[in-house]
């Protein structure tokens, strides 16, 4: 769903993610205006960096298709 951003917006330190109304991720898509950006973290810093970092991690819990696959092996 289109979210409308605002450059203006005033932030609090501990906000949710999906109330950051002035902020744009690398996965946004934009389907009308204009903007221009700055980019305030890259790679694995990004917000989609961390849930990487998750996915990666051996200590990440195992998916339900990943204990099936065990279960077969």
């Amino acid at each position: 769903m289109p979210v409308l951003k605002n450059e203006n917006g005033n932030i609090e330190a501990d906000v949710n993610l999906a109330d950051m109304v002035n902020m744009a991720f690398a996965t946004t898509m934009i389907t009308n205006g204009h903007a221009k950006a700055v980019a305030v973290r890259t790679g694995m810093e990004t917000k989609v960096g961390a849930i990487a970092k998750i996915i990666v991690n051996e200590d990440a819990p195992q998916t339900p298709i990943q204990r099936k696959l065990e279960e077969v092996r």
